[in-house]
């Protein structure tokens, strides 16, 4: 491993070491982006292009990963690549995805100006990533990181105090390469801390609405009730009115079938007068006729006797004249 003389002083509170990414030099692993085949190489750098082996492909490409060995590294942060190479000279260590590896890093600007100035001449950042470039903060210069941090102790407590060193440090989101690109732990914790209290602004809004709506449905379930209340009554009161509207059909109809009845009986009694009277006329005429035929009877009979009497009469006269003709002869 090659070290730099000039590396910057080790972070407080995290035992590790820095590495120098443009010097720095080990067992690489290379994937070809446009023919995707796997190669390796015994003197892999950070930022070097390798050319792919492939016949008529030629693409320039950095290393995926890069072999990063110290054996005071703890075995839970010694993690295995994806992509099985067996290497002659492999002891503990750990595989650094160079292409993107991210932790401190420290940056240097080449430009005369800066290089007077200790304070724009070099630079620590929290939030360095091989993949992305910094902008100096004096010049417009931008520069890869030259050193990145490397851990020695057990990760998950180092992601800890590298979390709290995050918080503490200053970030000048519109220097950083990975900002731009919505690639920085930054602008993702940011977002993440943005979209938390989006979510319980939303949380509390939709709760809101939800109280909202609950009382909403409450007042509308009270209104509904005492509308069906309302039209309870007002069914009852109708029912109570048909009812006695009803009633007093029933009692109308009752009171002209028993006018009818009344009007029926009358009527059957002057039928009945006029029967009897009828009755009585015809027995009057019956007995005026009879009288009459009577009196006509008596009047033939008298008639009769008259005229028997007359018939006797002239009978008699005749008789006399007779008598009274015989004598004179």
């Amino acid at each position: 491993m090659q070290h730099n003389l000039n590396s910057p002083t080790p972070i407080k509170g995290l035992s590790g070491e820095w590495i120098n990414t443009e010097n720095y030099m080990n067992n690489g692993i290379f994937v070809c982006h446009k023919c995707h085949i796997i190669w390796s190489l015994d003197n892999a750098t950070f930022y070097n292009k390798e050319k792919c082996p492939k016949n008529k492909c030629n693409e320039l490409c950095r290393s995926k990963y890069i072999w990063y060995s110290n054996t005071n590294l703890s075995n839970d942060i010694i993690t295995k690549c994806s992509i099985k190479l067996t290497l002659s000279n492999q002891n503990n260590g750990i595989w650094i995805k160079s292409s993107e590896y991210k932790s401190f890093g420290s940056f240097e600007c080449s430009n005369r100006k800066c290089k007077k100035n200790k304070k724009f001449k070099e630079w620590i950042s929290a939030y360095a990533n091989s993949k992305y470039i910094q902008q100096c903060k004096q010049c417009k210069y931008e520069y890869f990181p030259k050193f990145m941090w490397i851990n020695h102790t057990n990760k998950e407590q180092d992601d800890k105090k590298e979390e709290k060193e995050l918080d503490n440090k200053e970030h000048l989101s519109h220097l950083c390469g990975a900002c731009r690109c919505n690639d920085c732990p930054y602008i993702k914790k940011n977002i993440l801390k943005i979209n938390i209290n989006k979510n319980i602004l939303e949380t509390n809004i939709n709760k809101n609405i939800l109280e909202t709506d609950i009382k909403k449905n409450i007042l509308e379930t009270d209104i509904k009730k005492n509308i069906l209340e309302t039209n309870i009554k007002k069914n009852i009161l109708e029912t109570n009115i048909n009812k006695n509207i009803l009633e007093t059909d029933i009692n109308k109809n009752i009171l002209e079938t028993n006018i009818n009845k009344n009007i029926l009986k009358t009527n059957i009694k002057k039928n009945i007068l006029k029967t009897n009277i009828n009755k009585n006329i015809l027995e009057t005429d019956i007995k005026k006729n009879i009288l009459e035929t009577d009196i006509k009877k008596n009047i033939l009979e008298t008639n009769i006797k008259k005229n028997i009497l007359e018939t006797d009469i002239n009978k008699n006269i005749l008789e006399t004249d007779i008598k009274k003709n015989h004598f004179f002869y």
